[in-house]
C-alpha cells in the first residue's frame, strides 16, 4: 500500500504514528471484503437451465450466496442437475457449504466461458486442494425415475477439492467479479498458483 505525505508535517505525523497507519490496513481489507461480497452477491443469479443437447437433455438449477470474503471465505450452493444422452440418464445433487482461507487462492481468478449462455470465474487453490466442501450431495445413473431417486436421498460429504467457478449470465458481469475478487485477493495475501488446477466443479 503506498501513502503520499503532502507537507513535510504531515509527513512528521505520519511517522511519529506508525501504529494508526498499520490499523488501516486490515480496516481496508475489510471493506474491500464487505464491498466485493455485496457486488457478487447481486450479480450472481439462481441458475435454471433446461436444454436440448446432441440426442439428449440437460436440465438443473444452481444458487450460489456468499456468507463472508474474510478470512476464511465461506459460501453456500446448492445444485440440482440431470443430463441425458438420449438412452440414458445421469445426475448429481449438492447442497453444500464451502469455505477456503483467501492465502491459499491463487492470482488472478480468470473468466471462461462455461457455456453458450454462462460465464463463469474460475477460482484455483495456489496448489493442491484447498476448498473444503462439506454438506450432503448424490448422484445416480439409469433411468430419469432412478436418478430422480438417487438424487433425493443424499448422502453427508466432507472432502477438498482445488478449485471450484462461480457461473454469471453476462461476460460484463463475470468481469466485474473476478476485477473485485483479484483486488482482495491482492490485499488478503494470494499470490499466484505453484502448480496448475484444471479441475474445478460447478459451484
Amino acid at each position: 500500500m503506498l501513502a503520499v505525505c503532502l507537507g513535510l508535517a504531515a509527513c512528521e505525523r505520519a511517522a511519529e504514528e506508525p501504529s494508526a497507519a498499520g490499523a488501516g490496513a486490515p480496516a481496508a481489507t475489510s471493506i474491500k471484503a464487505t464491498q466485493a461480497m455485496d457486488l457478487i452477491n447481486a450479480e450472481v443469479e439462481p441458475m435454471i437451465w433446461d436444454s436440448a443437447t446432441q440426442g439428449g437433455r440437460d436440465r438443473g438449477t444452481l444458487e450460489i450466496e456468499l456468507h463472508s470474503l474474510e478470512g476464511p471465505w465461506r459460501w453456500w450452493s446448492r445444485q440440482r442437475r440431470v443430463m441425458s444422452d438420449g438412452q440414458i440418464w445421469w445426475g448429481l445433487f449438492a447442497d453444500v457449504t464451502f469455505s477456503v482461507a483467501p492465502e491459499d487462492l491463487a492470482i488472478p481468478v480468470t473468466v471462461t466461458q462455461g457455456a453458450e449462455d454462462r460465464w463463469d470465474v474460475v477460482v484455483s487453490c495456489r496448489s493442491g486442494t484447498c476448498f473444503r466442501m462439506s454438506g450432503s450431495e448424490a448422484t445416480g445413473e439409469g433411468t430419469l425415475e432412478q436418478v430422480e431417486a438417487a438424487l433425493n436421498a443424499p448422502s453427508p460429504t466432507d472432502r477438498q477439492i482445488d478449485a471450484v467457478y462461480f457461473p454469471f449470465r453476462t461476460q460484463d458481469q463475470a468481469d466485474r467479479v473476478a476485477t473485485a475478487m483479484n483486488e482482495l485477493l491482492a490485499l488478503q495475501g494470494a499470490q499466484p498458483a505453484t502448480t496448475a488446477t484444471t479441475t474445478g466443479e460447478p459451484r
